[in-house]
């Protein structure tokens, strides 16, 4: 990803005990929730990028 590359923000439901381990595992990792998510999604993001055309999905579309 580019430096100047657009971003945007993702967000999940949890039940809250999930939330309490993601919380519990960061603590313990000393690194907020974000980044340990971040981690545990990067192998499957690069994969993706190896495999995907950039900007293959139009904006606007909810890929649902």
């Amino acid at each position: 990803m580019s430096a100047t590359e657009l971003r945007k923000q993702i967000s999940m439901f949890l039940p809250i005990s999930d939330w309490r381990r993601l919380r519990l595992e960061a603590a313990q990792q000393g690194i907020p929730i974000t980044e340990l998510c971040r981690r545990w999604m990067e192998p499957e993001v690069e994969r993706l990028r190896q495999r995907s055309v950039p900007d293959a999905m139009p904006m606007g579309h909810s890929g649902s």
